[in-house]
């Protein structure tokens, strides 16, 4: 017994070096391509049972990215890029709480339907994933998880960053986008943020008390921050310098909330229009009014804020 154990080790301690070997000379041979991975794409990735989607959501991605090798777009400056993955998506259907599918916390790719959130995530993360140079489904994974939680970490409910305004400044503490409001001559945005806790029974999982404290925490957190936005009747003034694949927020009317919608934005001549998921079109579309003419018919936004994607080479 002694003796066949034996062989059972040794036999697992070559198997082992038998692979280590291998391993280590697929990581030789593609060292190139690792050099244009972000450290994101580097981290292990997450397990299939942290994940959720359909065979469809792989289709609708290896489409895009042959589109994206076949038009060389990775030569392209990341906005472009992002530009290019809001077109991809038009005519795609409007579909609301896409992200609370499951009980627990779990990465959601849903590329078959989407919000105005889910949209802008997608578009971006898409983008680097073609920037990276790494134009596997896991990679894209691993950017969608590192862009929508909060130290590009999926852990429990409160790490994703439902706020938007706590999306841009977590997203701009990774390195990831640039703020532009205080440049473009934005104003302090001057707003409690507690929509959340003061409505917990329009969230399911904020019926967990642990949970409300940790968003209130957050809450209290983006309450103490500098937000600048440039506010409705400013907005003609700097229509001019938002560039196509900038990413656009909306500040909203009501009460304890900072963004109403997100959208990304796309210069028709010297207009500017954007791509969204509009819940009035039931789909993705790209707006027919422009930015300036959208803020005075809506009364349910009041001002814009503005961030740059950056480039892909050092995060």
């Amino acid at each position: 017994m002694k003796i066949t154990n034996s062989i059972a080790f040794i036999f697992a301690v070559l198997l082992f070096i038998s692979c280590s070997k291998s391993n280590n000379q697929e990581k030789t041979e593609n060292a190139e391509s690792q050099k244009a991975e972000t450290k994101a794409a580097k981290k292990e990735k997450l397990p299939d049972s942290s994940i959720i989607y359909e065979q469809e959501d792989k289709k609708i991605f290896s489409s895009f990215v042959k589109k994206a090798q076949d038009n060389n777009w990775s030569e392209l400056p990341v906005r472009k890029v992002i530009v290019k993955a809001g077109r991809f998506f038009l005519g795609k259907p409007y579909v609301a709480h896409t992200l609370e599918i499951s009980e627990r916390e779990k990465l959601i790719v849903n590329m078959r339907g989407l919000d105005c959130t889910t949209l802008v995530e997608t578009s971006f993360a898409l983008a680097r994933t073609i920037k990276s140079g790494n134009t596997s489904f896991d990679n894209f994974c691993r950017q969608l998880e590192k862009i929508r939680y909060r130290n590009g970490e999926l852990k429990k409910y409160p790490s994703r960053l439902h706020y938007t305004s706590d999306w841009i400044y977590e997203n701009e503490q990774q390195g990831l986008i640039k703020r532009l409001n205080k440049q473009l001559g934005g104003v302090p945005f001057d707003k409690q943020i507690n929509f959340m806790t003061e409505n917990t029974d329009s969230y399911d999982q904020l019926d967990n008390d642990a949970f409300v404290e940790k968003i209130r925490s957050i809450e209290e957190s983006i309450n103490s921050r500098k937000y600048y936005y440039i506010p409705e009747n400013q907005i003609k003034t700097i229509e001019s310098k938002v560039k196509s694949g900038y990413l656009l927020g909306f500040t909203s009317t009501v009460e304890g909330l900072d963004i109403a919608h997100v959208a990304l934005a796309l210069r028709k001549g010297n207009n500017l229009h954007f791509i969204h998921a509009s819940s009035a079109a039931d789909k993705v579309v790209i707006s027919e009014e422009t930015v300036t003419k959208y803020l005075k018919s809506s009364d349910r936004v009041n001002g814009l804020i503005v961030s740059k994607a950056l480039s892909i080479s050092n995060n």
